[in-house]
């Protein structure tokens, strides 16, 4: 056979077409059928692929669906002739490939279940199957749904000075930092060995250290001092203890002597040194001066003396010095259950995690190729408690669907690590993976700025998807995605602020003035923790460090009025700790936000929304904030449940929000709860009369500012 070329420009493919459609057609029981239209469709639209020979005879052809993150193979074949000598793979690669180079997560594929043939073909590409659906209604065939997650590394710059919508700010240096390494002095062994007072917060140090979540050193010279004291080295258990941890040695040069003398007059600044400092003291001031110069994170010990002068000792060496107990978690968690309608009568229930769900959730992540080691070591440690990680579960009809466990464990710091995983073979898998991820993204954000550090199994590309649409990107650790959770609405009076605490947290950096909003479009140029300038649109920049929100100068924003009872299930605002709001809206692409027809013209796509809370039993304030993504009119007629999936209406509530068959529809996301309610005596006095705040109504520019400044 001739050399296979591949086509996939129009020019070159429309030759082709009609002869595909033919093959197509005559190949309907193992392809199922397609309109005629379809094909030249998707040949100009550069999504139908040709094999063909070098003299131009027709091979085969690929003709699939791109939909970011994802793409789905709508046809795969290959004429009698040409079969079983790699035009199938040929094409697929290419297509794996060019995706890849574009940023996608994953390729799907529908495969009839008695096609043994295409599915051993599919399965060496690496397509593994997902879940089982019914076929047409004639033929009666169970269809596979295959998926192959792609490789692709999206937290890199295309060049030096990107334009990508997809790029994630070059966060993967500081996304892929291993743990923390910390110094622990003589007395937290001994509590862990002796079980003295302070035994559970040195343990809980030990666990977290097994868990992944930190790592524990002892110097050198505690080790070496430990051996020459001990009655019989060979069975001290102490000393079995202290082997066990990595050794950090103090290095000897006049500038660590040097060192050693500036610490002992931080910590000891009444004794003169050396002569006034006992034994104890020096060794004290060692233990620190190893931690600065072998450059670890910091150093763990009950010393109050230390303990006094850990913030100069941060804000000149820039070493932390932390007791065991300031470990923990920092996060509130709701101690009840969240109860979910996910639609078709379905409900999904998540809860903490309790003794009873090892075995289900055992399972479960064998079952989505997660290696046993790593459920006991890093999933499913036995023995941690719940003050080292927040671990829920979420249940459909009392059996374990999907697991999410979280924590940010050591003192001060702005990573939180997340590890999830879902049945990818439920319908609900991507409504449960938005509500975990979405919990876990809610209750970082709470603690302010952070970095977000999330492991996916292999076998999860709804989970990745659902990651992608709350603006996780991939990173270079192969399972890891990354982002920031700023929790925030940053007005211009605070933007250098901000600017200086996510160029700390995520190395970004954002302009040094903060631009006036000109559109959702607009490009700002940022620089990415990798060094590299990029430019940006704002909404893409939004999406990626979500919840958050610019208050731009100029920027267009609207007060609309909601009703108490709707209020907490479409926002999430109360001021109790929630987890997350109780509809399907939580878990939708966008909340929806219904209104009478005549308002659909006073939004602004990209614009924010300032939410009253009316009603004799409202708070009687703006209590939230965000962004427009969308705008459209609901035809009375055609309205239905699913089409209200984003709303905490259904079709029979949509007679209380007016009389009006159609309704506006403003499709919204990145919700931001207002540190203090903007109250209606504020309103007022900033010339927004009671009357206006019954429907939706456009705001000054100086109104915005000055309800912004109320509200955060």
């Amino acid at each position: 056979m001739d050399e296979i070329r591949l086509f996939n420009e129009y020019r070159d493919v429309e030759k082709y077409v009609e002869v595909v459609r033919q093959a197509s057609d005559r190949n309907r029981i193992s392809l199922g059928f397609l309109p005629a239209t379809v094909f030249a469709d998707y040949a100009r639209r550069g999504r139908l692929w040709i094999a063909a020979t070098k003299s131009g005879e027709y091979l085969g052809h690929l003709l699939f669906d791109r939909k970011f993150p994802k793409a789905t193979i709508v046809q795969m074949y290959c004429a009698e002739q040409s079969r079983r000598v790699g035009v199938a793979t040929k094409l697929v690669t290419a297509l794996k490939d060019s995706l890849t180079r574009d940023g996608y997560l994953s390729i799907k594929a529908g495969v009839a279940e008695d096609l043994e043939s295409s599915n051993e073909f599919w399965e060496r590409q690496g397509f593994y199957i997902q879940t089982r659906k019914a076929g047409g209604v004639t033929t009666g065939r169970t269809i596979l749904v295959r998926v192959h997650e792609l490789n692709t590394p999206q937290l890199f710059s295309r060049s030096a000075l990107a334009l990508s919508g997809e790029d994630s700010l070059g966060l993967s240096s500081v996304a892929s930092a291993a743990p923390p390494l910390y110094l622990v002095d003589l007395n937290i062994l001994f509590d862990v060995v002796k079980r003295r007072p302070q035994h559970d917060a040195a343990a809980r140090l030990f666990r977290a250290a097994h868990s992944g979540e930190c790592r524990l050193s002892i110097s050198d010279e505690m080790q070496r001092e430990l051996h020459r004291e001990s009655a019989n080295p060979s069975t001290d258990p102490m000393l079995c203890l202290i082997d066990s941890l990595p050794n950090v040695k103090l290095p000897s040069s006049a500038a660590v002597e040097s060192l050693i003398e500036d610490i002992s007059k931080i910590a000891f600044p009444e004794k003169k040194y050396p002569a006034q400092l006992s034994k104890n003291d020096l060794s004290d001031v060692k233990h620190v001066a190893t931690a600065i110069s072998c450059g670890l994170t910091g150093l763990i010990t009950r010393d109050a003396r230390l303990l006094r002068v850990s913030g100069v000792m941060e804000s000149r060496y820039g070493i932390q010095i932390v007791a065991p107990t300031d470990f923990g978690l920092t996060e509130l968690i709701a101690e009840r259950s969240l109860d979910l309608d996910v639609g078709n009568g379905r409900r999904v229930v998540l809860s903490a995690y309790a003794e009873a769900d090892d075995e289900p959730v055992r399972d479960l992540l064998l079952q989505h190729a997660v290696a046993a080691h790593e459920v006991v070591s890093f999933w499913l440690p036995q023995g941690t408690s719940d003050q080292v990680v927040t671990r829920l579960v979420a249940k459909v009809d009392g059996s374990v669907a999907g697991y999410v466990l979280w924590s940010r464990f050591e003192p001060g710091t702005k990573l939180v690590r997340i590890r999830a995983v879902v049945d990818e073979q439920l319908e609900e898998a991507s409504n449960i993976g938005a509500l975990m991820l979405g919990v876990a993204k809610e209750s970082s954000a709470r603690s302010g700025l952070s970095l977000l550090n999330l492991n996916v199994p292999e076998r999860q590309s709804n989970l990745r998807e659902v990651a992608y649409r709350l603006g996780f990107r991939t990173t270079e650790r192969p399972g890891w995605m990354a982002k920031i959770a700023a929790g925030t609405l940053v007005r211009k009076s605070a933007w250098m602020s901000f600017r200086e605490s996510l160029q700390e947290v995520g190395g970004v950096v954002l302009p040094e003035v903060a631009p006036d909003w000109v559109s959702h479009r607009q490009q700002i140029q940022l620089g990415g923790s990798d060094g590299e300038r990029r430019y940006m649109r704002i909404d893409a920049l939004e999406a990626l460090l979500s919840p958050v929100l610019l208050g731009l100068a100029g920027r267009p924003a609207v007060i609309v009025p909601i009703q108490p009872q709707y209020a907490e299930p479409l926002l999430g605002h109360s001021r109790q700790m929630s987890l997350a709001p109780k509809m399907r809206s939580e878990v939708a692409s966008g909340r929806l936000y219904l209104a009478d027809p005549k308002c659909l013209g006073r939004y602004t796509k990209g614009g924010l929304l300032l939410f009253y809370e009316s009603g004799s039993s409202g708070e009687k304030a703006i209590v939230a904030v965000a962004r427009v993504v969308d705008t459209f009119l609901i035809n009375g007629d055609d309205v239905s449940e699913e089409s209200l999936a984003g709303s905490v209406l259904g079709v029979r509530g949509l007679a209380g929000i007016g009389s009006a068959k159609n309704k506006s529809a403003c499709v919204f996301d990145n919700v931001v709860v207002m540190k203090r309610p903007v109250s209606l005596n504020h309103l007022r006095k900033i010339g927004i009369r009671d009357s206006s705040l019954v429907t939706t109504r456009k705001v000054t520019d100086e109104q915005l500012e000055s309800i912004l400044d109320e509200g955060f």
